[in-house]
Parts: structure tokens; sequence; C-alpha cells
């Protein structure tokens, strides 16, 4: 690990920051000779899919709300009630 003075951090803030990002290796800020921060690469992780990313992780066990179908055809439903827990998660393996 690369060491560093804190004032000389500060004179080459933003050109340290993206040699770090770019050579992947941490550097460690010193104060007097005492360790004051390590500046460390983010991990990047890649962008993977989100829709359906929870399949087969989670059972419905029913409907999410319960509607009023008993009124005529022509009038909007009513939805009586929201089910509590129509869903668990299921055990990772």
């Amino acid at each position: 690990m690369r060491t560093m003075l804190v004032s000389e951090f500060k004179a080459k803030c933003i050109a340290t920051l993206k040699e770090v990002q770019r050579t992947r290796q941490p550097l460690l800020i010193t104060l007097r000779g005492e360790p004051l921060a390590a500046v460390q690469p983010v991990r990047v992780r890649p962008a993977g899919k989100r829709l359906g990313a929870l399949k087969g992780r989670m059972l419905i066990r029913r409907d999410l709300v319960r509607i009023d179908t008993t009124r005529g055809p022509r009038s909007a439903p009513t939805v009586l009630a929201v089910a509590p827990r129509v869903c668990c998660w299921l055990r990772s393996t």
C-alpha cells in the first residue's frame, strides 16, 4: 500500500483520487507518520437485470386485494380490503 502525507494529498487530491481509481491500489494518508485515512477504490458491481431479479425467491399465497364483484357490471369494482401477509420469502439454499 502506497503512503502519502496529508499535506501532499491536500495539494493533489483530485489527481490522487483518479490515480487510485485507475490503478485500483489503495492509498494510506499519514499525518506526522501516523495513519490518518485509507483511500480505496470503490467496488463497482456490474449492472444486472432488475426485472425478475427476485424470481423464485417469493411465494404469493393469494390475491393482494379483495374486490367487491357483487355490484353491477357497469359500476367500478370496489376494493374491500388489502389482504395481509399475501406473500412469504422462500428459504435460500
